[in-house]
């Protein structure tokens, strides 16, 4: 009898205690989303990218994954293509990361990163989670809507300004179309055919 009073007991408490685990799972809330650093596209020029005081580009981001991509995208500053990362390091004094690369040219290049939430790991994980499958869906549906919707994301891709840029000038949108084609070329100020591009623009939107 002594026996059965335990386990009946136990068996009390086995159901309280997972009673009182699942009201306290379902009061937990999930995390709340950050927002896209960019909406609308509305962030300023010089917030996205601009020539930091050693001459090299000062690029925003949201992680290290969307530093190899941009870095990668954008490629040397000499218009050569990126063929390897060489180090990167944290600067405290000016919160920004600088990340060194060698160049096709056979020389090397530095960005210097600005990243929009220092130490925050959904941030960093956002590029791989959400950025990355906007910009595959973007080339494997040629769909130009998914590239604006990366730039909310991470305003600094070389790739779908470029994109964006051509798609805005050809419906005459030349106001965009300068905004995109302003980002690319600081992102890209090597880039081989930037005269071609500016005359482009030019003769499209006279």
């Amino acid at each position: 009898m002594a026996s059965g009073k335990i386990q009946n007991i136990l068996s009390m408490i086995f159901i309280f205690g997972f009673i009182q685990c699942s009201v306290f799972f379902q009061k937990q809330e999930a995390p709340l989303a950050i927002p896209p650093i960019n909406p609308g596209d509305n962030l300023s020029i010089s917030k996205i990218v601009k020539r930091h005081k050693s001459g090299h580009r000062e690029i925003l981001a949201t992680g290290p994954e969307a530093m190899r991509y941009i870095f990668y995208r954008a490629g040397c500053m000499d218009g050569s293509s990126l063929v390897g990362l060489l180090q990167h390091e944290w600067k405290p004094d000016s919160q920004l990361e600088k990340w060194t690369g060698a160049c096709k040219s056979m020389k090397s290049d530095s960005i210097y990163f600005r990243i929009t939430h220092p130490g925050n790991p959904t941030k960093y994980k956002e590029f791989g989670d959400t950025t990355l499958s906007y910009l595959r869906k973007a080339e494997e549906e040629q769909n130009i809507a998914w590239f604006q919707k990366a730039i909310e994301y991470e305003p600094a891709l070389a790739d779908a300004r470029l994109n964006l840029f051509q798609s805005e000038v050809d419906k005459k949108n030349c106001k965009k179309a300068k905004r995109h084609l302003d980002i690319f070329l600081q992102l890209s100020p090597g880039f081989p055919q930037n005269y071609q591009l500016k005359s482009y623009y030019r003769k499209s939107c006279k």
